[in-house]
């Protein structure tokens, strides 16, 4: 009985923290770009129109995707502690220590990435 509430609460977890938000985003920031495609006027004559447009595409799209690539390592980590119960290994230690040396950084850069 506990396992299974623990797996459930882990892949709820994942759900809400990470999935959810991340199909938000990709979904407004869809919209988004639905809209500037209709609204903006983007001369075929002037090189530097298109030019901002290739650049505000490539942005929504890569804020998407590094949150996806930011987000994805501590989440799956934490999922893997719920269910695995990694804790019961000797090498619980090097994983904790591999897995939060590398999601730490992602999130700081994520966070510095998501203003520009």
């Amino acid at each position: 009985m506990h396992a299974e509430c623990t797996t459930t609460s882990a892949f709820c977890s994942l759900n809400f923290q990470y999935i959810l938000p991340f199909l938000l985003i990709s979904v407004v920031y869809s919209m988004i770009y639905c809209y500037l495609k209709e609204h903006r006027i983007v001369r075929e004559d002037k090189a530097s129109d298109r030019q901002k447009a290739r650049r505000t595409n490539a942005m929504l799209v890569s804020i998407s995707v590094l949150y996806c690539l930011c987000w994805l390592p501590l989440n799956l980590f934490n999922l893997l502690v719920d269910i695995a119960d990694i804790f019961e290994v000797s090498l619980h230690n090097v994983l904790c220590i591999l897995g939060f040396s590398y999601v730490r950084p992602a999130r700081i850069a994520r966070a510095s990435l998501g203003s520009v």
